[in-house]
């Protein structure tokens, strides 16, 4: 099981992986089965969203500690999509979410677009689970800790 040491002002608290929930955007089932396998072995829950109109719904009715963004969907980019979820969050629509990037695409460049267009972190494909827990970890800490 995973535990994530959070720093706040007063103390130090652990945020647990069955405390955790995920936004898994993926529409490819191979890929699905794979970092899906990968977040159930760590103990995450998550939810699957194949397309960016599942991603925006799914925001609205379930809160949120990560999400786990693929570039290539079927009626939108995953940029686009990070866009539309920042503008929500700008108006209050939805709380600030982590959202880190995952992608066959592995330039620096393709990071350095991920970064602008509002995403907070960039994992290139083919991850392992131990590089994919790092990420999550990380991205849950600096969420938990601004």
């Amino acid at each position: 099981m995973a535990v994530v040491y959070v720093k706040d002002p007063v103390c130090f608290y652990e945020m647990r992986a069955e405390n955790v929930r995920i936004l898994l955007v993926e529409d490819d089932p191979a890929n699905i089965l794979v970092e899906g396998t990968f977040l159930e072995n760590i103990g995450y829950a998550y939810d699957v969203a194949s397309s960016g109109a599942e991603v925006l719904e799914k925001v609205q009715a379930t809160p949120y500690s990560l999400i786990l963004m693929d570039l290539k969907l079927p009626d939108m980019s995953g940029l686009i999509v990070t866009q539309q979820l920042r503008a929500m969050e700008k108006k209050g629509l939805i709380p600030r979410i982590p959202i880190v990037a995952m992608t066959a695409r592995a330039l620096l460049q393709d990071r350095k677009i991920c970064l602008n267009m509002g995403m907070d972190d960039y994992l290139p494909k083919p991850f392992s689970q131990g590089q994919l827990q790092g990420k999550i970890e990380q991205n849950i800490f600096l969420s938990y800790s601004k």
